[in-house]
């Protein structure tokens, strides 16, 4: 699918930065094909403008990532391609990779600090392959601290989660998420933080609201199992039959 006409957002031409004419946005697509991200170096309102001295050489500037995008900034949806398919659940609050030498979500990507998140300084690869450096130092290192399956919040080889499968992937979600350095980063990661507010008690609410419109799926339900009872109930009949004897003398 087309990256620059996904979701209903098209684009005559591929985006360029205006004040680097030849450096592209970086974006980044799901297999699902439905979800994206662009994303692009802004300068941080926060710290003096340093000017830029020649396009050959390579620039410092006070940059921080931008995200813009239908991702959801929470959960990642994505599935093999060989037979038998297996569909992973992903703890990503971004899709953007900050370098391209790995191109796979994976734990060593994330972990090495390679994922680009909103106002962070991991500056996207089209800028830092073409030599642009920033002077922001709140790099962003996504950090699991407590997990042993990393972002693999679930997988299943069930194409529609049930009620089990969904409780179990939302708790695994929120419990990846409470592990992290940005479960309280309003500005970098507010759906995360927004996700986390509501507490365990509203996993299955938050799914079949929020996470299906997302990721697609089906409303699920808890339908308890039914106990039948059988309770019998004898009638005890008493028959009193009385022989009448006619004595003639």
């Amino acid at each position: 699918m087309n990256v620059l006409s996904a979701g209903g957002n098209k684009f005559s031409k591929k985006p360029t930065d205006p004040k680097y004419p030849t450096i592209e946005y970086t974006y980044s697509l799901l297999n699902t094909g439905k979800e994206y991200q662009l994303a692009t170096a802004m300068e941080d309102s926060t710290t003096a403008y340093i000017p830029l001295i020649t396009p050959v050489y390579a620039v410092t500037d006070s940059l921080t990532t931008y995200l813009k995008g239908n991702y959801n900034g929470l959960i990642a949806k994505v599935s093999t391609g060989s037979s038998p398919t297996t569909t992973y659940y992903l703890a990503l609050p971004s899709i953007i990779l900050q370098h391209l030498s790995n191109t796979e979500l994976s734990m060593p990507a994330t972990q090495s600090g390679n994922l680009a998140l909103h106002k962070k300084g991991n500056i996207p690869s089209s800028y830092t392959s073409n030599g642009i450096q920033t002077s922001i130092t709140n790099n962003f290192n996504y950090s699991l601290f407590a997990t042993s399956t990393g972002i693999v919040a679930y997988s299943t080889a069930i194409s529609s989660l049930d009620f089990t499968g969904a409780l179990t992937m939302m708790t695994s979600l929120y419990n990846t998420y409470n592990t992290t350095n940005i479960k309280s980063d309003t500005i970098s990661a507010p759906q995360v933080v927004s996700f986390l507010s509501n507490g365990t008690d509203t996993l299955i609410d938050l799914y079949n609201g929020t996470v299906i419109k997302s990721i697609g799926g089906s409303v699920v339900k808890n339908i308890p199992a039914v106990s039948w009872t059988v309770t019998w109930w004898w009638d005890c009949i008493s028959v009193d039959n009385t022989l009448g004897s006619d004595i003639n003398t």
